[in-house]
């Protein structure tokens, strides 16, 4: 099965987009990447080619970073759907199986369980607040949302999943147009879709793309396949993707700073600096040595000044 990953990605993400590469290589992913982009190319792509439509950049043998520039005022968040559907239907129509990760993502699992993974349904990793009982009174206000609209609920679902990560074969591109539509139809509930957030957890579409991906997933007709906050690191003993949510990234972090205030350095955080290195190498090594050095120490003062 030909298996293609993409992202989106602007500014100093850049950085994680490096890392989740690095990963994919040290986990034998072979294939493309597509990546979606505003502003300008990290100083690590500068042996890109320039082609039609994109700038390629060979990673390693059978490694390909393609960049593709984008001009759309959608905040990237809601912006996935409409990038898979690109790939799939116009970039990379010979591609089988698309997995799409956020650029603060990194694997540490063999590529080839993904690839397993996505036979059986369309892959979802619950979020950090992975708990939504399917009588939850915001998800029942989904069904209320849905309904009004003509859709059926196919599948009955107690968890809450991250929208950082989506596997679907290519049989599964329907789903994509449904969470596509859905984003489209919260904008006049959730909010200018400029921005990530705008409202609160109350509303029941806090987070347009979320919270949609959550409903696409009661009302597609499509099996899913999914695994618990452990497959992003949200929780101890995960072996599959490490996630590193929230606004400071293990790139901007003040490792000392932080474990002195009692925030030692996450498992997620460690992740991203093992990935940092090669075959990208997204920073010149004494740079890189120094981070290690002081996520090290981070570690050591979170062994003793604990925030209570």
């Amino acid at each position: 099965m030909k298996t293609t990953v993409c992202t989106l990605f602007e500014g100093s993400f850049h950085y994680g987009l490096g890392a989740l590469v690095n990963s994919l290589h040290r986990n034998d992913f072979m294939g493309m990447v597509w990546a979606g982009y505003r502003g300008s190319l990290p100083s690590w792509a500068q042996k890109s080619q320039n082609k039609d439509s994109y700038t390629e950049l060979a990673v390693a043998p059978q490694l390909t970073i393609r960049f593709v520039p984008l001009d759309t005022p959608l905040h990237f968040a809601h912006y996935k759907p409409t990038w898979m559907l690109q790939i799939m239907e116009t970039l990379d129509p010979q591609c089988e199986a698309l997995f799409y990760f956020d650029p603060d993502i990194v694997i540490k699992c063999r590529w080839e369980f993904f690839e397993k993974w996505v036979t059986y349904g369309i892959a979802l990793c619950q979020d950090v607040n992975y708990s939504m009982p399917s009588n939850h009174p915001i998800r029942k206000s989904w069904e209320s949302f849905a309904r009004e609209r003509g859709h059926t609920v196919h599948h009955t679902i107690d968890g809450y999943y991250n929208s950082g990560f989506l596997g679907v074969k290519r049989q599964y591109l329907l789903a994509l147009e449904l969470w596509k539509n859905l984003i489209d139809q919260v904008e006049n509930e959730s909010g200018d879709l400029r921005q990530w957030k705008s409202l609160d957890r109350t509303h029941r579409f806090w987070s347009a793309n979320q919270d949609t991906l959550n409903l696409l997933a009661m009302l597609t007709e499509f099996p899913l396949s999914t695994v618990g906050p452990d497959g992003m690191d949200f929780i101890p003993g995960g072996y599959i993707m490490s996630h590193a949510i929230g606004l400071i990234k293990p790139w901007n972090k003040k490792y000392i700073r932080c474990a002195l205030g009692g925030l030692h350095p996450s498992i997620a955080e460690k992740e991203y600096w093992k990935n940092a290195e090669t075959p990208l190498r997204i920073y010149p090594p004494l740079v890189l040595s120094g981070y290690r050095l002081r996520v090290r120490v981070a570690a050591a003062i979170g062994r003793v000044i604990k925030r209570r």
